[in-house]
Parts: structure tokens; sequence; C-alpha cells
């Protein structure tokens, strides 16, 4: 895995912005692991998925991710501060491997979703819809015949799936309270990699109106040239 480049970095921000956060994350992996095939990075669990990433933000902005909060019981913006490292030990436990679970006389074996499901239900009109059938293509074996998956089966994945969430230990100064929300890399790493792009945009604006020069060439010089050019361009 490579830093993205800062060409890379427009042209997946580009080819972004019609797609959903499940295909962001993948098409983010896929400029970034040339070594991985579409089936590949569609076939890596939520969890390995997110490790890669983690990887990527840490090659791409720096180990430390810095971000707001609002406190969920007084309203308070609060700041937060996290490792990559940190992150992805989390995920490094997550369990893998297919779950059996018996219910209405039927015995369920079911698996953790992986990213190509989460991209098939990315569309979904609502949260029931997505998760009735996000369930069902986790199912890879059943013996008996029941007509709908049974709640048990849903909340038994439901529950190894939460084994794959890197969770933050929150807790306000202003009213106390303590909460521990999930961290999602895709739209913090998303938000990142487009507030960087339309820096860049900006950049590159303003040094073509200088100097002529084209998006290719402006973007082939290194950050700290590119400073360079920008303050002789503004005095």
């Amino acid at each position: 895995m490579h830093p993205l480049t800062d060409s890379e970095l427009l042209e997946t921000w580009e080819a972004g912005q019609r797609q959903t956060l499940p295909q962001r994350a993948l098409t983010l992996l896929a400029r970034t692991c040339p070594e991985m095939d579409t089936p590949a990075l569609f076939s890596l669990s939520i969890a390995e998925r997110d490790i890669r990433l983690l990887t990527l933000r840490e090659a791409t902005f720096g180990p430390a991710l810095e971000a707001r909060v609002e406190c969920p019981a007084c309203g308070q913006s609060l700041e937060f501060s996290a490792r990559a490292a940190d992150l992805r030990a989390m995920l490094h436990t997550a369990e893998a491997g297919p779950l059996e679970v018996t219910a209405e006389g039927a015995r369920w074996t079911v698996r953790l979703p992986d990213s190509g499901d989460l991209c098939a239900v990315a569309g979904c009109r609502d949260v029931d819809t997505a998760r009735m059938r996000l369930a069902a293509r986790c199912v890879t074996g059943l013996e008996g015949e029941p007509d709908d998956l049974p709640e048990p089966v849903l909340a038994a994945l439901a529950q190894r799936a939460a084994g794959s969430e890197a969770v933050l230990d929150l807790h306000c100064p202003q009213c106390g309270h303590g909460w521990r929300p999930v961290f999602d890399i895709v739209p913090f790493l998303w938000a990142e990699v487009g507030a960087r792009a339309r820096a860049l945009l900006r950049d590159v604006a303003a040094l073509a109106r200088a100097y002529g020069w084209s998006e290719r060439d402006i973007l082939s010089m290194s950050p700290w040239r590119r400073r360079q050019y920008l303050e002789l361009a503004a005095t």
C-alpha cells in the first residue's frame, strides 16, 4: 500500500462524487492497493477493509486522528484524538469465522458481511430493509425451511459484527457523561480527502492564474515547492 499522491487523491475524490460510502472505501483502496483486483476488494471483511483504510490514512495524513463530536447528553462540542495504530489493534481482534444459530426449529450458518454486501445494500431506502437484505446475503447454510429470517439470527449476527468495530471511550468534561461511540473510518477519511482535494484545487487555480501552468505540472511539484510559488504569486 502506498499513500495517496495529490493526483490520485483528486481523481479518487472526483470518482467518489457519484458513489455511496461503501463504494468510496473500495475506490480508495483500489488506488493504493494495486495488487488487489476487484473481487478481492469486494471480499474483504469490514474489519479487514477498515484496517487497510486506517493504514492508508496513516500513510497519507499521519498517525494521529483528531475530530470533534457532540456530547449526547448536553450537546457540548468536544475534541477527541486517537491513533491509527490503536484503532487497528481493536479491529485485529475481530472474529471472522462462520456462526451457527438455532432458531425456529432450523439451524442457520451465517457469516459476517463483507465489503460487497455493504455495497449491495447501500441503496436501500430504510435501515430495516437494509438490515434484512444484509442478513439474508450472509446466510451460507440452512437446515430447515423457515419463511423468514428469525430475530435470533439477526441478533446473533449483529452481536458478532459489533466485535468488528473500533469503539472509542469518551468523557464529557462539561456534564460528566461518558459514552462509547463506534468510530467509522470511512466517512472520517472521506471528509479528509474532500478537504485536501478542495485545498489542492485552490492551489492549482491560484498557480494557473499566476503562471499559466497546467494542473499536471502543478501537481507534479513537491508540496514545499508549490508553497514557495504560492507565496511569490501573492507578493
